[in-house]
C-alpha cells in the first residue's frame, strides 16, 4: 500500500527517504485528541461530525521540527505542528524557540 500524508495540502507520498507516522491509537486517547486537533481535517461525508482517521492514515516527517514525533508531552514534537495546511502553522522560528526552551528546561 502506498502511504501519503493525511495533513491538508501535504503532497508527501511514501518513498525510501520519507518517514511516515501512525496517528496514535485510541489507547492513548489524550495524545490522539491532540494530534487530531492539530490535523484539523473535515469530514466531507458528514460535515457536522468529526473526521475519524482509518488505520492507514499517516502523518509525514515534514510536520515535526526534528522529523519524528517525541514521546515527552512537554516536547514540541509531541504533536505535529509544522505546515499543517492552515494559517498560523508555518511559523518555524517560533517552533525552534519552543524546542530551545524545552532543552533549556531539562
Amino acid at each position: 500500500m502506498v502511504h501519503s500524508c493525511c495533513v491538508v495540502d501535504c503532497t508527501a507520498r511514501w518513498g525510501p527517504d520519507k518517514k511516515f507516522f501512525r496517528i496514535p491509537s485510541e489507547k492513548d486517547s489524550e495524545k490522539r485528541k491532540k494530534w487530531l486537533r492539530a490535523i484539523r481535517r473535515l469530514n466531507l461525508d458528514a460535515p457536522k461530525k468529526d473526521w475519524i482517521p482509518v488505520a492507514s492514515d499517516r502523518v509525514c516527517e515534514a510536520h515535526f521540527v526534528h522529523g519524528v514525533p517525541n514521546r515527552d508531552p512537554q516536547h514540541p514534537d509531541y504533536v505535529p505542528h509544522i505546515k499543517m495546511g492552515y494559517y498560523g502553522s508555518q511559523n518555524l522560528k517560533a517552533k525552534e524557540k519552543a524546542i530551545q526552551r524545552y532543552f533549556e528546561s531539562l
